[in-house]
């Protein structure tokens, strides 16, 4: 029996080539986003499940009561604290990243990111597998352990236990002595360092990176000692019978202890579980992170996209089923029950699944590598979830092949046999009202993801194109790979002068616009008590000229000859926040107040403008912004590659033109827009391919109709007219239920941004013309068939 089903089945696609065709490559997609979309997801929840006591570890995190941060980075001592005042705490182990790092190899400087300092527990903790050496030589000063990876980049076939590799910070070369070597780690995981160093050789890296708005930095002594230097990531390991309750009373004690009890930080447990998905309003955070709404958006698309893919199988089938009906009424007329249906229909919906699987998985195959590379993930499977992967296939599979079949059978089972023989309409109660809810369902569908791609891409012009407060147009910024300029400020500004298309040249701490921030807390300038938070940024004195920013009021930092002490302007929120209309003259911090200047964006529209101080200082100048004439050479990079490493050779600056730091800074923004774009080009190509087969199979069954009307006289128009009617009527509705679940999603999405844009009529109309335009390309083709027929042919059976 079941292969009389087999039969009947292959012989019915061959019979219905186009339908076939338009069902297996519309499933297909659909199968292809969505495996693509379960790929992302699983990988993004695989983050951390490798370590065998992820479920125990916890990260501590710091909130600066004061400048209303929340950082993971606390203080050295936290961790000894902990363990001594809390007994459900198994382990800790304080880590430092490492940065602008210069490792040796053949005589060449390589910079490493992956490069970590910390305690010899930080491998009880973390799973880590340790191959060769000793875990406890890592309390040795000068002393590190390295991946198999960077064993053999740097040490090739030969044996680095016991080897000394030449590690490059700043100016300072150091020398650091191989004990272990331990397995590369997965690509998802939060912490994954190549190089594992002692913690006494990172509070002396650390002392020597830091710079100071005043005196001395602090040495490793004060580092590992004082209460006020957060720079460390702090990792407990816990009791499995332990909660967080206990560890936030002993926090409470500590805070109380070391700050009193207004305490300027206070702390908390994250899970590691939580750490890469829940990071996202952390400050100066050095890992990776992913979205939680990057991952709802990407589910709430993929699900769209097999809905539509499930409609269009059932609206296809639901047309043929009418030109089958006569089949269904002979065999239902011969004995066939609606098991013997279902069964036929189940043979037909599974051969169609074997086909449109195996060419789902190939697709995804050949695509997966640029979608990985556009995305920025690895999209395969990692380690952590791997019964998910197969589980999540055959579940999406199913859903796909089942849910129509189930319809369909439903659909199908009240056909009276009689009508069908006899070649009556078939009009079953509620099949055209189906129809017309699954084209429904597709516009709304389409029509939401249109108006959001578009909302989208309206926020990213506006954050590209918004005046920002400063001149970045012209502006090439430098970045080292080292940690500062350390001195040599002047003699490659002096250089860069020389070259005719720089107009002028300063730097500072940090250009905007940026995530950086360093903020103080001062007095209120109106003789109260109160005290207010204030950012601040170090510059060259020619910060104000060079980057276009306007003075309101007082002079320029580049007014004046001797710098001896702090010379400070304030923008019009700091202005605002100190309670004093002319502060011109006023100390404030270390520093002489001597101008005025306008509200400018200092971070990304993400953010409110802060209230901001900027203070003309030679001693903290990390970053390097260079205006340029509008018709710059096309080679000025080049040059300014050439001057700097003239004076600083072992440098590899990153040369950057502002636009490119502005866009970078909406770079997740551009991936989603693009995505959302992309799945909503697919849903529309989707749909139109159902709503092609669909119409044809309508329109086929109103040949006569149209004929007789063409007969009594009927013009072509008014044929257009009763076609069209329907449709529109479709369009709009589709786009009145579509629109205000578009403008909740995209304010949602704009909560985002302190600065958004307005969503403006036009997308609506838009949306409206190209649901329009669709409908007419798609339908057009068999109406303006089906009109221009000779009325005879299609009578001449009557």
């Amino acid at each position: 029996m079941i292969f009389s089903h087999i039969r009947l089945a292959i012989r019915n696609l061959l019979n219905q080539r186009l339908y076939a065709v338009i069902n297996i490559f519309g499933l297909a997609a659909g199968l292809t986003v969505a495996l693509f979309v379960l790929l992302f997801i699983l990988n993004e929840l695989s983050w951390d499940k490798y370590h065998k006591n992820g479920n125990y570890i916890y990260r501590v995190i710091a909130n600066n009561n004061f400048h209303q941060w929340v950082m993971a980075n606390t203080p050295f001592p936290l961790a000894d604290a902990i363990l001594d005042e809390a007994p459900g705490v198994v382990n800790a182990s304080r880590v430092w990243r490492i940065h602008h790092a210069l490792v040796e190899k053949n005589q060449q400087w390589i910079a490493e990111e992956n490069l970590f300092s910390s305690d010899p527990d930080l491998f009880d903790i973390f799973t880590f597998p340790i191959l060769k050496g000793d875990i406890a030589a890592l309390n040795e000063p000068y002393t590190a352990i390295v991946t198999e990876s960077y064993a053999k980049k740097y040490f090739g076939e030969e044996n680095p236990m016991e080897q000394m590799l030449k590690i490059k910070l700043a100016d300072t070369i150091h020398m650091l002595r191989i004990v272990g070597i331990m397995e590369d780690p997965p690509r998802n995981i939060t912490l994954r360092p190549g190089m594992v160093t002692s913690i006494d050789f990172g509070l002396e890296a650390m002392s020597r990176s830091l710079i100071t708005s005043g005196g001395e930095p602090p040495g490793p002594f004060d580092l590992r000692t004082g209460w006020d230097y957060t720079f460390f990531d702090t990792y407990l390991l816990l009791e499995p019978t332990n909660d967080a309750i206990s560890i936030n009373r002993v926090f409470h004690s500590l805070e109380l202890q070391h700050y009193g009890e207004k305490p300027m930080y206070t702390f908390d447990l994250q899970p590691l579980s939580d750490i890469y998905l829940g990071s996202g309003s952390l400050i100066n955070s050095d890992y990776s992170s992913g979205s939680r709404q990057i991952i709802n958006i990407f589910s709430g698309i993929g699900l769209l996209i097999i809905i539509i893919s499930i409609l269009n199988y059932i609206l296809l089938y639901s047309g043929q089923t009418i030109l089958r009906s006569r089949e269904f009424g002979v065999r239902k007329v011969f004995g066939a029950s609606r098991s013997d249906l279902l069964k036929q229909l189940i043979t037909e919906s599974t051969i169609m699944i074997l086909i449109i699987l195996p060419v789902a998985l190939i697709l995804v195959e050949i695509f997966r590598p640029e979608v990985s590379q556009y995305l920025g993930k690895n999209l395969n499977i990692e380690s952590g979830l791997y019964w998910q992967y197969p589980a999540g296939f055959m579940l999406i599979t199913l859903l796909v092949g089942l849910i129509p079949g189930i319809v369909i059978v439903a659909y199908i089972s009240g056909i009276r046999p009689m009508m069908a023989i006899g070649n009556l309409t078939i009009q079953q109660k509620g099949q055209a009202l189906l129809r017309i809810l699954l084209v429904l369902v597709q516009f709304i569908i389409f029509n939401l993801l249109l108006i959001c791609s578009l909302g989208i891409y309206k926020q990213i012009h506006y954050s590209v194109h918004k005046d920002l407060g400063f001149q970045w147009q012209n502006l090439i910024t430098v970045k080292l790979d080292q940690n500062s300029f350390a001195g040599h400020f002047n003699v490659v500004k002096d250089k860069l002068a020389e070259i005719p298309d720089i107009i002028s040249v300063s730097g500072g701490m940090w250009l905007p616009p940026s995530s950086s921030r360093m903020s103080f807390h001062t007095n209120k300038l109106d003789g109260s008590d109160e005290k207010v938070n204030i950012e601040a940024l170090f510059v060259d004195p020619d910060f104000l000229e060079t980057m276009g920013l306007q003075l309101l009021g007082g002079r320029s930092l580049a007014d004046f000859d001797q710098y001896d002490t702090w010379k400070i302007v304030m923008n019009q929120k700091a202005v605002e926040v100190m309670g004093k209309k002319d502060p011109i003259g006023e100390k404030i911090w270390m520093g002489e107040v001597v101008g005025i200047i306008e509200d400018f964006n200092v971070h990304s529209l993400h953010e409110e403008i802060p209230p901001m101080v900027i203070i003309a200082s030679m001693d903290n100048l990390r970053e390097m912004v260079i205006h340029c004439t509008e018709n710059a050479a096309s080679d000025l990079q080049d040059q300014i590659l050439a001057a700097v490493t003239e004076t600083m050779p072992d440098n590899n600056p990153e040369i950057t033109w502002m636009t490119d730091v502005i866009k970078e800074l909406y770079k997740e923004e551009r991936k989603t827009a693009a995505i959302v774009a992309l799945f909503t080009i697919i849903a529309m190509c989707l749909g139109a391919m159902g709503l092609f087969g669909m119409s044809m199979y309508i329109l086929e069954r109103r040949r006569r109709e149209f004929a007789i009307r063409k007969v009594n006289g009927a013009q072509m128009h008014h044929i257009l007219i009763s076609v069209a009617r329907n449709y529109v009527i479709l369009i709009i509705s589709a786009l009145a239920i579509s629109s205000p679940v578009a403008i909740f999603l995209l304010n949602k999405w704009l909560q985002n941004f302190a600065f958004n844009t307005f969503l403006s009529w036009w997308l609506f109309a838009i949306t409206g013309g190209v649901t329009a335009v669709i409908v007419v390309l798609t339908i057009g083709y068999h109406i303006i068939r089906i009109v221009l027929t000779n009325p005879v042919e299609s009578l001449r059976y009557e």
